[in-house]
C-alpha cells in the first residue's frame, strides 16, 4: 500500500527550504516508495487544498532557486484570517491531511513553523498541544533558531544548540 507525505513550508523564508524539500522528497520516495505532495504557501495552502506533486522532476534543479517552490506564510492554523476575521481552520485543514491520505507532514520553515506546529498557548498561560500535532504526525524542521527553542533544541543546520550557539547560521 502506497504511502503519503506531504511537505509544507511556513513561517519565515529561510535558506535551504528547496534544499529540505527535495532530500526530503527523494529520501521519502527512494528509500520508501511514498509518494510526495507540496502544499503551496503553508497552512493555508494545506487549508485551502493547494497542491503540487513532487515527483523527480519538480525536484530536479530546485537546489540552486532561491525562496522556496512551494511558496509560504505566516498563517497559524487556529488564528487564520479570512476575510475581515481570524477563524480556527484546523478542522479543515484535518480533512484535507485526510483527504490525501496522508500519512505524515512535514513543516519546514523558519521560526514561525515551530509556533504554528508545537505547543499552543491557551489563556491562562498554559501550554496543549496543538490540535494538528495532537492528531497527526507533523515533524517541524526549523532551518533557523527561533528565539522562543530553548536551548538543546535542534534544527537543520546544527547537530545541537548550546546556551552560547543560539542561532541556525
Amino acid at each position: 500500500m502506497t504511502k503519503y507525505v506531504g511537505i509544507l513550508t511556513a513561517g519565515g523564508d529561510s535558506p535551504g527550504l528547496n534544499a529540505a524539500i527535495r532530500g526530503i522528497g527523494k529520501a521519502a520516495h527512494s528509500a520508501y516508495g511514498m509518494q510526495v505532495i507540496g502544499f503551496r504557501d503553508g497552512f493555508r495552502g494545506l487549508m485551502e487544498n493547494r497542491t503540487m506533486r513532487l515527483d523527480s522532476s519538480t525536484r530536479s534543479g530546485i537546489l540552486t532557486a532561491g525562496g522556496t517552490i512551494l511558496g509560504t506564510s505566516r498563517d497559524k492554523p487556529h488564528r487564520m484570517p479570512v476575510g475581515s476575521k481570524k477563524l480556527d481552520m484546523t478542522e479543515m485543514i484535518l480533512a484535507n491531511y485526510q483527504r490525501h491520505h496522508l500519512d505524515a507532514l512535514v513543516c519546514l520553515g523558519g521560526g514561525g513553523i515551530v509556533a504554528s506546529d508545537d505547543n499552543a498557548t491557551v489563556p491562562g498561560g498554559r501550554e496543549q498541544q496543538h490540535p494538528i500535532t495532537a492528531k497527526w504526525p507533523t515533524p517541524a524542521a526549523p532551518l533557523r533558531k527561533p528565539a522562543t527553542l530553548r536551548p538543546r533544541s535542534t534544527c537543520c543546520g546544527r547537530r545541537r544548540l548550546t546556551p552560547r550557539r543560539l542561532s541556525c547560521s
